[in-house]
């Protein structure tokens, strides 16, 4: 009995381990995660913006569909192999975009501002929520 639940429980930590994920935060530094299933809004708040004024609205939460996380996946390779898109510095009005497995970082990338993978990013993810 006692093998079956060490079975059980490996099983479900290398289900979790494996689970992608990415962590969008777009150029006023709002917060997206999305997961398989799920995709999680945290916005900025008065407090912790720049600007001290600006506010990114209220949090969202939505399930996803799988093919809408395919969508998400293949926007996001693409944006990751566009090396031209890139920069190196995270600074205002850029992306940071993070490719996670489990809790190991694959790859993290900074869009540069005005790249047209931000509108893209963004408008599906909004899209989504």
């Amino acid at each position: 009995m006692k093998s079956v639940f060490t079975i059980l429980f490996l099983l479900c930590t290398t289900l979790v381990s494996s689970q992608v994920n990415y962590i969008y935060s777009d150029g006023n530094s709002n917060s997206y995660n999305i997961t398989e299933t799920h995709i999680n809004y945290e916005p900025v708040t008065k407090e912790n913006s720049s600007s001290g004024n600006y506010n990114g609205g209220a949090a969202k939460s939505k399930t996803i569909s799988e093919k809408d996380f395919e969508k998400i996946n293949a926007l996001f390779k693409e944006a990751i192999a566009a090396k031209t898109e890139q920069q190196s510095e995270r600074v205002m009005q850029s992306g940071l975009l993070i490719h996670k497995k489990g809790k190991k970082t694959m790859e993290q990338i900074v869009l540069k501002p005005g790249s047209v993978y931000i509108n893209k990013i963004e408008a599906l993810l909004k899209s989504l929520l």
